[in-house]
């Protein structure tokens, strides 16, 4: 009988393979030993190469087979006949040192309880190749599958998982070794009858551990032997989607054979969204292959950025491409994040699972990173609108008070007060308070007695809608944890949020865009569904505008309009008069522009496109008076009209009317009679069902106010009033119709809060722009920031976006950056003062 016979499955790896069983007759030295490869219907001469350079061994023997048996099926095959007291999987991309098996085979004889065996897995560096894991659960592979185990690697479950505990130089018993060099006693082998055969490629050595174990073998890790392994050379040829898919189908095998049909359940509920994800992967790789060739890889990360220095003045100076890379990160994060959403939105179940494990995973980021937890929040609000991108199904969890399930922005909510909370607590954070701060943001603490005036209100007049009513200003709960963030984790929320928000702001207008074309060119097969998403997650809508041409409005579409003010600003500083600003803040010295050499042009653009295809008349009101704030404080600044500023913003909103043009005119699919003109032209009138209601809506809200002009109704008051809304009209035919929700956002304040509540409003808005302008930042980003309030504050006259969490968002992201530019100021007068 022979001490070893060796399997060696090939697909592909000729050198490799070559490489490998040359290594062998060293390796195994004064064993008395056999081989078989098994070629799985290689096409690159593998077979050849075995029958032509080791014709003379033989020791060697070859197995060709015509196709691709699968890596299990092969094994087996190759095995059949083996008589030798142990078998050794070797995949064809390892080197074995000399004696190396020989030692591995005596190590296996010391013991007669263990039933296989690996050894230590060294990376072609000479460095440590983790091949120890253990046996998959459930949830850990539910975290692969949505590849969280590359965003958050430190979660507890998968270090578990990875072993990242063992020590990689002890021998020990563990739960599963690599199959790339996988030693079983022949006893062990027989009884599993190999292995499982029904494994095409992965699990099928976790299986064999499993079974094993199961059979009273011991699994051991054995670091005193050495093997080099190169690494999925074979595998790696494929693409990525089809390993994913061959993942998915070998872990649902396992799941069913180990966990039972619950779990099979779960992983086949996962199948496409893991293959959205593969595909993601794989355009990403695509991505950085393009930014770097295999040289500029191997250079320092200062060379690399070398050639991407664009030729263009000052904000191209500040570009730091590690950023860029992470804003890629981020984009196309988002990009997989809609894709799954949009195919899931009819599968409740796989929605409801996504969501609670998003849920754990953001507590633990929360109490991890917050400073990236709260990049998180900021960017679900940017694209989320109402927040309803994905859901927990209510009916699933027997909660049929909320009619439309549980938001996935409020259980980003619950799961981050969780996480930081439990990171404030343990940081004492108390201790860090500021009498002064509360000073500067007292305006704050009146909204919060007024929020609190207007619940204890609306549930003493017994309002029916108090908790709907006031739900969406609990976002200003984060009011603390976004003050503490920017002073204890400045860096991080800096760092995450500039690649969170330019992704963010490239992305909406590019989705706006998308679907304007969509639906303007009448293509049914993506437009109903895409309708039908967009409507029930609450993102935004589309109605048409006349002819084949469809207004596209997203609710967070505000926030090109705050681009394009911060771009203003930028360009009547840089492109006129030389800056005569004393202090240059720290906080915004490298802020990233992340774009190519005009991309500040076509990020103006694309924006300015945004608002147009909105045809919302607050927003284009909000974007003149934002403008006309910005412009007069550049000519304040600078004492004259910064006219080439003002060229490069009316040329920026000529080729937005031409993209759209371009759009709407294009040829494919072909169009009926369209006009572009009349489009912009007749949401000049309020002959419109929008706008003929909140007209209609006005006399019965200052009747309201006259009811209770000082103390106002409370949260849950409710008008009647007689709407031409098509979607109101559906269900009230004659258009008579009661809401608690209004627009004319400032009244809104005064009929829930009296007189008092608009005026505490108006003066944490005045607030916030008094101390952005006296911050320490650049010119240019305390007037894109003056410029932003002014803009809400005006939209909010006719389109209540002040009491709304994207409004609440806007404001408290600016509590942050002026915190965070408080504590840049602090440290220059220490600085000064030590000096």
């Amino acid at each position: 009988m022979k001490d070893l016979h060796i399997v060696i499955v090939n697909w592909n790896t000729r050198d490799e393979l070559e490489r490998c069983l040359k290594s062998l007759p060293e390796a195994c030295w004064d064993l008395h030993w056999e081989c078989v490869v098994v070629d799985n219907g290689s096409v690159d001469g593998s077979a050849e190469m075995v029958e032509r350079v080791f014709a003379d061994e033989e020791r060697i023997d070859l197995l060709a087979n015509n196709y691709n048996l699968g890596f299990a099926a092969a094994c087996n095959q190759g095995a059949v006949q083996h008589k030798s007291r142990h078998v050794l999987l070797l995949n064809p991309d390892t080197v074995c040192p000399p004696n190396s098996l020989t030692e591995l085979v005596r190590r296996m004889d010391l013991n007669p309880h263990m039933g296989i065996m690996g050894p230590k897995l060294l990376n072609h560096d000479g460095s440590y190749q983790q091949s120890v894991r253990r046996f998959p659960s459930v949830l850990s592979q539910l975290l692969i599958l949505l590849k969280l185990h590359h965003i958050l690697p430190w979660l507890p479950l998968l270090k578990k998982y990875f072993a990242d505990d063992i020590d990689p130089n002890k021998a020990q018993e563990v739960d599963q070794v690599m199959g790339a060099c996988f030693l079983v006693r022949a006893e062990c082998w027989d009884e599993m009858y190999g292995l499982d055969k029904r494994y095409f490629i992965w699990f099928e050595e976790v299986d064999a551990c499993k079974s094993a174990k199961k059979n009273g073998w011991l699994v051991w890790y054995e670091p005193s032997v050495a093997v080099m392994h190169h690494g999925g050379r074979a595998f790696g040829k494929a693409l990525t989607l089809n390993k994913q898919r061959y993942f998915n189908d070998s872990l649902k095998k396992y799941m069913r054979k180990w966990h039972g049909w619950p779990a099979w359940l779960i992983v086949s509920i996962l199948h496409p969204v893991s293959l959205a994800l593969a595909s993601l992967v794989s355009l990403l790789r695509k991505m950085q292959s393009y930014l770097y060739s295999e040289s500029d890889k191997q250079k320092p990360i200062n060379e690399r950025e070398k050639r991407f220095d664009p030729k263009h003045k000052k904000l191209f100076d500040l570009i730091c491409r590690r950023d860029t890379r992470e804003m890629y990160y981020w984009f196309l994060g988002i990009v997989f994040f809609e894709i799954i959403s949009f195919i899931t939105l009819d599968f409740e179940l796989t929605r409801t699972l996504i969501t609670l494990v998003a849920a754990l995973g953001f507590a633990y980021l929360a109490y991890k990173k917050p400073g990236l937890a709260l990049a998180v929040v900021g960017l679900e609000i940017w694209i989320g609108g109402f927040g309803y991108l994905m859901v927990l199904d209510t009916a699933i969890l027997n909660l049929g008070i909320l009619e439309m399930g549980v938001s996935l922005r409020m259980v980003l909510m619950i799961a981050f007060a969780l996480g930081w909370g439990v990171n404030a607590i343990r940081a004492k954070i108390w201790q860090y308070w500021r009498l002064d701060e509360l000073f500067l943001v007292q305006a704050w603490v009146f909204v919060a007695l007024m929020i609190l005036a207007g619940t204890f209100h609306g549930f003493y007049l017994n309002q029916p809608h108090v908790i709907q009513d006031a739900n969406a200003w609990a976002f200003l709960l984060y009011f603390i944890p976004v003050l503490d963030i920017a002073h204890r984790y400045k860096n991080s929320l800096i760092r995450h949020a500039k690649g969170a928000f330019v992704a963010a702001a490239i992305f909406l207008p590019i989705k706006a865009l998308a679907v304007f074309y969509i639906f303007s060119h009448g293509i049914t097969a993506l437009a109903d569904p895409l309708y039908t998403w967009i409507r029930d997650t609450r993102v935004g809508e589309m109605t048409p505008a006349g002819g084949n041409v469809f207004r596209v409005f997203f609710q967070s579409g505000i926030y090109s309009i705050v681009i394009l003010f911060f771009l203003f600003a930028y360009w009547i500083q840089y492109g006129g008069p030389a800056d005569k600003d004393k202090v240059t803040s720290k906080l915004f010295s490298s802020i990233p522009c992340y774009l190519p050499r005009y991309g500040v042009i076509v990020l103006w653009v694309i924006s300015a496109t945004m608002v147009i295809i909105s045809l919302s008349r607050s927003f284009w009101f909000g974007a003149a008076v934002g403008g006309a704030v910005v412009l007069a404080l550049g000519l304040i600044k600078f004492g004259q009209l910064p006219w080439k500023a003002c060229l490069k913003g009316l040329g920026g909103i000529a080729g937005s009317v031409l993209v759209l043009a371009a759009i709407l005119y294009f040829p494919f699919p072909k169009v009926g009679d369209v006009s572009l003109a009349s489009m912009i032209k007749d949401r000049g009138t309020v002959t419109d069902a929008a706008g003929a209601s909140r007209w209609n809506l006005l006399p019965a809200m200052w009747e309201k106010i006259g009811e209770s002009p000082i103390i106002g109704s409370g949260f849950g008051s409710t008008v009647t009033y007689e709407s031409r809304d098509p979607r109101i009209l559906k269900d009230n035919p004659d258009g008579i119709y009661t809401t608690y929700a209004y627009e004319w956002g400032w009244l809104s304040f005064w009929v829930k809060f009296g007189i008092f509540g608009p005026l505490i409003v108006l003066w944490l808005v005045i607030s916030l722009a008094w101390r952005s302008l006296k911050a320490s930042f650049p010119w240019w980003i305390r007037a894109g920031m003056v410029g932003s309030i002014a803009c809400f504050s005006a939209v909010h006259i006719f389109t209540p976006y002040l009491n709304h969490p994207l409004g609440f968002s806007f404001l408290l992201s600016l509590e942050g950056i002026l915190a965070m530019g408080r504590d840049n100021t602090d440290n220059l007068q220490l600085t000064t003062n030590k000096s």
